[in-house]
């Protein structure tokens, strides 16, 4: 019998044969899909923050409101700068400031990165006067008052007071309180309808890839559990959600109620072309006290870093799609910790996931040798 010495001349030669085929595929249809996504894909437009209170030029407003009625207020600090508008005392821009988004234009990520700007998201309480006409938040018009890290949105509505309170936190958070005064003179209800309304940003230059990845993500059960969903509807009428978010590839957006959401449902569609990816609009309902309004909610306009989504406690490092049993928990504990080493030594994203692969076929080749051994011995 001859004996075995190892992995054949030939075995190594078709093994290198079928790695330069499987790298060449690869850079075949990745170039290919770039120059599709490139054809499709429109300039991105910057704007810039104003750090005071302002006239604002918008669109697509409540018709019974002019647009010189619409003012503005800021905040920021080394994390956000947001922008609030009077019309519906909602968040009307987001800019992270660490990170940039790409530019078709330049073909580099160096454009203002917004998770929400020019009305992408809108957002309101719904519920019903005594004469049974529907009243939503998000069409009145407020009067904005800044103090310090605070903007106070406040709006009358037949004699009731209605108080948006925003402070800028750290850590990508903005508290927010609602507050109302008289709101029982003008409605019976109990509950009051949230209702959302976000399209999704093309921040990344693969569009498809950044779409497949944009979805609602929710905690329930004292957020102990997590779900996500990508379909059409989504319907979770029996849980009351402790927080629901918008997850896009690399970001999302949060919205915490300390009393939570219920009767929760939602529906989203793909756009094909443009600025934006996808369309989502969520409803849930919070509780009213004798038919007044006062809860606390917690925005968060968050990078999805799993040591900062671990940092707030609220299994928000859920949100990052892992992998599920021995895959996830490699993922986690090995994986990510491997990038975050090989990252702080200041190489691009690239550059560390080609240095993380020659670490991991190093760490796995004695086994692939032991089974291109294996597999020569057996031919004999």
């Amino acid at each position: 019998m001859q004996q075995n010495n190892g992995i054949d001349k030939k075995q190594m030669i078709s093994f290198a044969v079928l790695c330069l085929v499987l790298f060449g595929f690869m850079f075949y249809f990745q170039n290919k899909q770039m120059k599709e996504e490139e054809l499709k894909a429109q300039q991105q437009k910057t704007e810039q923050v104003k750090n005071a209170v302002k006239q604002a030029q918008v669109t697509n407003i409540n018709p019974n409101v002019t647009p010189n009625a619409i003012q503005t207020a800021s905040l920021g600090n080394n994390e956000l700068k947001l922008e609030f508008s009077s019309l519906g005392g909602q968040v009307s821009k987001v800019e992270l400031l660490k990170y940039k988004a790409y530019n078709q234009k330049t073909d580099n990520a160096d454009q203002p990165l917004y998770l929400i700007n020019k009305n992408n998201s809108k957002y309101g309480f719904q519920f019903k006067d005594k004469t049974g006409k529907v009243i939503n938040t998000k069409d009145l018009v407020f009067s904005p008052a800044v103090n310090g890290n605070a903007v106070t949105m406040t709006a009358n509505y037949n004699g009731a007071v209605i108080q948006f309170i925003y402070t800028l936190l750290d850590k990508y958070t903005l508290d927010f309180k609602v507050r109302t005064q008289g709101l029982a003179n003008v409605t019976a209800d109990n509950k009051a309808d949230f209702i959302w309304d976000y399209n999704v940003r093309n921040l990344e230059k693969g569009r498809a890839q950044e779409q497949s990845h944009s979805e609602f993500s929710y905690a329930f059960n004292n957020y102990k559990d997590y779900d996500y969903d990508g379909r059409t509807t989504m319907e979770e009428e029996k849980e009351t959600l402790n927080w629901i978010g918008v997850k896009q590839q690399f970001f999302a957006s949060v919205i915490e109620a300390k009393n939570g959401f219920t009767q929760s449902k939602g529906n989203q569609e793909n756009v094909e072309e443009g600025e934006y990816l996808k369309k989502l609009n969520y409803e849930g309902f919070v509780q009213m006290t004798g038919s007044e309004l006062n809860q606390d909610f917690t925005w968060y306009f968050m990078p999805l870093d799993l040591p900062l989504l671990k940092s707030y406690d609220k299994n928000f490092d859920e949100i990052l799609p892992l992998g599920w049993s021995f895959i996830g928990a490699m993922n986690r504990y090995f994986f990510m910790w491997l990038y975050a080493i090989i990252a702080g030594w200041g190489l691009s994203a690239g550059w560390v996931i080609f240095v993380m692969t020659i670490i991991v076929k190093l760490i796995l080749s004695p086994i692939m040798y032991k089974q291109h051994k294996l597999s020569a011995m057996m031919k004999l």
